[in-house]
């Protein structure tokens, strides 16, 4: 059921995330290593918006899936950004 708190708050913490890291979102998107990683999982609609099937049966927004994808094979994008957060 939805959260009345406002848009904000039913945002994702790695939607939140990305938005502190201006132009990562956009760079990490064009990259081919993550549209080939990102597109090897199942896509699922659920009340019309799109997930990916991770980690077993978890449903995944593309958000969720970028920063796992840099969790996973490119920590270092998030620490550089954090040096410039300084």
């Amino acid at each position: 059921m939805p959260d009345d708190n406002g848009a904000s708050e039913q945002r994702t913490q790695e939607s939140r995330m990305l938005d502190r890291h201006p132009g990562l979102r956009d760079s990490v998107a064009s990259l081919p290593e993550f549209i080939a990683w990102n597109d090897s999982f199942p896509l699922v609609e659920v009340d019309a918006e799109s997930f990916r099937v991770a980690r077993g049966d978890q449903l995944m927004d593309r958000d969720q899936m970028m920063v796992e994808w840099i969790r996973l094979f490119r920590p270092q994008l998030f620490e550089e950004g954090a040096e410039n957060d300084r």
